[in-house]
């Protein structure tokens, strides 16, 4: 294989490679947003669970306060009764059914105060805090990496038109004989390393390897890999 040959085939083989690192780095990018998804699915999890035990106490509440109310109007009408009772026995139950009422009533403000307390603690407790405070960052680098897939999606589209075009500027022979190596090894084309193949380590033939350094040809199959050698430092310039 001639140089032009070589460095045309080597600029196609980068091109691919361009093209499937871009690739395997926007399969990390979808990686990444499939962990924090279920990261942030869990976390939101833990987070309703906390909002309901929020609605339950709140819905205490509304119903302390409610009861609260209906026992002020009755004591309301049992301090109105025992202005008309018309006897002592009648007082004295009026007056029992007023503390019983006002006992219910100081019981009832207890549970709502300790309902409220309830409520602060959950609203202000450490896990909530730490609950939000992940939410917000797993948020935040869900929106980076979304941004980063739609970056790299262009990258993408960009590389593989400049691959297209550039193979499509190739001859068809040239291209073919690429493909076909491509069939059987990727990457078609290592450079030599200290005497040996870079892929495999397979030592060149010295003959071989004297000629490749002396530029007497540009490229020899590898006998164990079957992938092409050239010399790097004299073809990539």
């Amino acid at each position: 294989m001639d140089k032009d040959s070589l460095l045309k085939l080597l600029t196609l083989q980068e091109k691919e490679e361009r093209v499937l690192k871009l690739l395997r780095e926007k399969e990390k990018i979808l990686e990444e947003i499939n962990t924090f998804e279920k990261n942030l699915e869990d976390v939101n999890s833990k987070i309703n669970d906390i909002n309901k035990q929020k609605e339950s106490i709140e819905h205490q509440i509304e119903n302390f306060i409610k009861s609260i109310e209906n026992y002020e109007q009755m004591l309301n009408k049992i301090s109105k009764s025992l202005k008309t009772a018309k006897n002592k026995e009648l007082y004295k139950n009026i007056l029992r059914e007023k503390s019983k009422t006002e006992n219910a009533i100081i019981n009832t403000r207890n549970l709502l105060k300790q309902a409220y307390t309830q409520l602060n603690n959950l609203e202000h407790s450490k896990e909530m805090k730490e609950l939000m405070s992940r939410q917000k960052f797993i948020l935040e680098e869900l929106n980076n990496l979304k941004e980063d897939l739609e970056n790299m999606e262009i990258s993408i589209s960009k590389a593989q038109k400049d691959l297209e075009e550039y193979r499509a500027s190739l001859d068809k022979s040239l291209v073919d004989f690429y493909e076909d190596v491509k069939n059987r090894v990727i990457p078609v084309f290592v450079p030599i390393d200290k005497k040996a193949c870079s892929y495999c380590g397979t030592i060149l033939p010295l003959d071989f390897y004297n000629r490749l350094i002396q530029n007497n040809i540009y490229t020899f199959m590898c006998p164990n890999c079957q992938r092409i050698i050239y010399k790097h430092f004299d073809i990539i310039k």
